[in-house]
C-alpha cells in the first residue's frame, strides 16, 4: 500500500513484502503522505521511535555499510524490473530512485539527522553538521 501512497518515499523489502521509509519527508504533503501510508498499513508496521533507537555511532556504522544496501538494492532491482507483476515493476523503479538518493542526498541527510540526534534540534545555518566518516 506504501508506494501506492507515497511513492517519493517508500518500497519495499523483498523477503516478506515490508514497507521501508527509505526517504524522510521534509515538506507537509511529504509527511501527509507517508503518514497516511502508515495509516494504511495493515500490519502496523510503521514506527515513530527512531530517535530512541538510533545514535550518531549508529548511523555513522550505518552509513559505512551502505554498499551492502546498494547491492541489495541493484539485485532486487534486475528481478523486479523485468517481472510479470507491475507491483514488483513499480518498485523495482522505487528502488532505483533510493540507489539515486543514496548517492546524491541521503548522506546529507544523515549528517543532518546525526546533529539532530546530538543537540535534539536542527542545526543553526551556521553550525556544521557532523561527517559520516
Amino acid at each position: 500500500m506504501g508506494r501506492s501512497i507515497a511513492p517519493d518515499h517508500v518500497v519495499y523489502e523483498d523477503e516478506c513484502g515490508s514497507e521501508v521509509v527509505f526517504r524522510q519527508p521534509k515538506k507537509p504533503d511529504e509527511v501527509r503522505l507517508v503518514l497516511t501510508a502508515a495509516w494504511n498499513d495493515p500490519f502496523c508496521a510503521y514506527a515513530a521511535d527512531g530517535d530512541e533507537h538510533w545514535t550518531l555511532e549508529l548511523v555513522r556504522a550505518w552509513w559505512a555499510g551502505r554498499d551492502q544496501l546498494l547491492a541489495w538494492i541493484g539485485d532486487v532491482h534486475r528481478r523486479w524490473s523485468t517481472s510479470e507483476r507491475a507491483d514488483e515493476r513499480d518498485n523495482a523503479s522505487g528502488l532505483h530512485v533510493y540507489a539515486r538518493y543514496v548517492g546524491d542526498g541521503l548522506e546529507a541527510d544523515l549528517r543532518a539527522y546525526g546533529f539532530w540526534l546530538d543537540n535534539r534540534r536542527p542545526p543553526l545555518p551556521h553550525e556544521a553538521l557532523p561527517a559520516l566518516g
